[in-house]
Formats: structure tokens, sequence, C-alpha cells
């Protein structure tokens, strides 16, 4: 793996993102009465966000499974949208009222001759333009052959102007191919639309590939996990909207004498830095919050290594003991 300190020359890239839990079963109300109660959550994700970070507006917002559709208990042929205006303006237009971009899922149809349906989710960008589409890869056995779901192909990456992210749907957070793929891609947040949260699967899907994943639920806590697997913020439903603010420029840093538990940090920085360091585990994650200075500038400075590059050293090492044993 690249070394996964993302502070690539930045000082920071701070933003808030903001998820939900909702379910959405029950009658489908239609989709002018959804896309109303979906503006609803956005909006009451905005209002936190501004009430708790100062004005702030929002980066990301991500709907749960499902979101514009509804329970996959009505038939494909009824429950599926087409990508048409009267999806596609009322999405835009919420995610340009709030500046951000949006994950919004659905049952999609595709196709005139050879009609497909897919789980899919739609990203919208700050200006309310479309700007790209997920296909759930694995759908389970019972949505390929019961509903008539088609598997997507392929797992791609979407640039935003904070930095990259992917999707992952449900009951992909049991197959590594997806997740694996994302990080490969540069990925470094990955949208979760789910019926159940998966917290402990999801921890170690965000461990495993250093990546943010922010989960939105029909059911459980709406979940923000970070590159480490650590839960960070939580939402539940009687919370309704998870918003927090999160730097994907970070380091990660391993025990070492000279960090002190993140201790050297404080002495040298202040509040200029911000950090969790989690003893159990003998890690954590770094930041900067001094526009003038990255959290790379900060880390050499200190004369400290990052995990990755410990790691490297570590191999490095063996390959020297081993070839002096031989």
């Amino acid at each position: 793996m690249a070394d996964s300190s993302p502070a690539r020359g930045r000082a920071g890239r701070k933003i808030v993102v903001a998820s939900a839990v909702h379910g959405m079963w029950g009658e489908y109300p239609g989709l002018p009465r959804r896309l109303k109660e979906l503006a609803g959550i956005v909006e009451e994700m905005a209002r936190k966000a501004a009430g708790r970070f100062g004005g702030a507006g929002l980066d990301l917002a991500v709907l749960p499974e499902f979101a514009l559709t509804g329970s996959s208990r009505r038939p494909l042929s009824q429950a599926a949208l087409r990508l048409g205006d009267e999806v596609l303006k009322p999405l835009g237009a919420i995610s340009r009222r709030h500046g951000c971009y949006l994950v919004a899922p659905l049952h999609l149809v595709e196709g005139a001759r050879r009609v497909r349906y897919f789980n899919a989710a739609l990203l919208l960008d700050r200006r309310g333009g479309l700007a790209g589409i997920y296909r759930y890869v694995h759908p389970s056995a019972w949505e390929l052959a019961g509903s008539g779901i088609s598997p997507g192909e392929g797992f791609p990456a979407f640039d935003c102007d904070f930095g990259r992210i992917g999707i992952q749907f449900c009951g992909e957070v049991r197959h590594a191919d997806g997740w694996r793929a994302l990080r490969r891609k540069g990925a470094e947040l990955i949208a979760f639309p789910t019926q159940p949260g998966y917290p402990s699967q999801v921890a170690a899907r965000a461990m495993a590939n250093r990546l943010y994943v922010l989960s939105s639920p029909w059911r459980g806590k709406a979940a923000l996990h970070d590159p480490l697997g650590q839960l960070i913020a939580q939402a539940t439903p009687e919370e309704k909207v998870l918003v927090e603010r999160i730097d994907l420029s970070y380091a990660v840093l391993g025990w070492q004498p000279e960090l002190a538990g993140g201790k050297a940090f404080d002495r040298a920085y202040g509040p200029r830095a911000g950090y969790r360091y989690y003893e159990e585990e003998d890690w954590g994650i770094f930041w900067s919050n001094d526009p003038k200075t990255p959290v790379a500038e900060m880390v050499r400075r200190l004369g400290l290594r990052t995990l990755d590059a410990e790691h490297r050293a570590g191999l490095r090492a063996r390959r020297e003991a081993c070839g002096t044993r031989h």
C-alpha cells in the first residue's frame, strides 16, 4: 500500500459530511412526496452543520439505500425510476440549494429493448449536475434470482472538489474486492447506503483499506468510521441525522517514544494540530488546523515517521537481516 497519510502538500482538507438513519418501509408515498421528504432530511443536515460548525455548509450528504424508491416489495416494474427531469431536477435542486455533493440511492431502470434494473446510487455535484452513478456489483442471490435486479460492473471512484470518493452498498461489506479496488483508485471516503448498519464489518473495511466510511442505514445507527476503523460519530433514529467535520489530509502514526501518545503535537503546536490517539491500539490519526503548515510538515519537524514509513523501514530491515543470514 502507498503511504496513506494523504497530506499531499496541503495544510488540510476539512469537509462537513452528513448521513441519516431513516427507514423506507411502508406504503410508497409517490415520487413528489418522497422527494419532499428527502429534501427535509438534507435541510436538517444543513441546519445541524451550520449550528455545530459556525455556519459551515455541507460538503457531502449521503441518503439511505433505496431512498427515492423505498421498499423493494413493490415489483421493480413499478418501483424503478428512469433518469429524467422528474428525478434529476428535484435532486439537483436539493444539492444546489445546499451547495453539496449528494448521494441519492434508488431502484434504477435502464434500456429499451433489453430492460435492466439496478440497485444504484446517483452522485449529484454542488451545482446540481449528475456527477456519476454506482450500480451495486454484489446483489444477494435473492435479489438476482427473485427480484430481477442486475449486477453492476466495476467500482468507479468519483472526483469531488475536496477529494475522491467511492460508493458501496449494504451486503458489499462482506465482499473485499470493491473496497480494495476503490482504495487502489485513490478513494478516501466511502459512502455506504445500507439497510442494517453492519458497524463491526464496516470498521474492519475502514481499517483494512485506510478509508473513512460514512454509513446511511434504514435501521440501527448512522455512523462515521475513520481510516483506523474507529467509530468517531453516530446518530440514533431519534437524532435522525449525523453531521461531522473531518480532515482528508492526515497522518497515521504508530507508537514511537518521541510521539508520547500525541503529547509531542500538543507541546509543539497546541490547537494548531488535532489528533485522536488510541493507546490500546498503539496508533493515532493526526491533522493540521494551521493553513500554513501541512500535517506532513508537522510530522517532519517533530522527527517522527508515519506508520507506513515505519512498515517500509521494517521490511527493509528484515530483507537486510535475511540477506545477512543467508
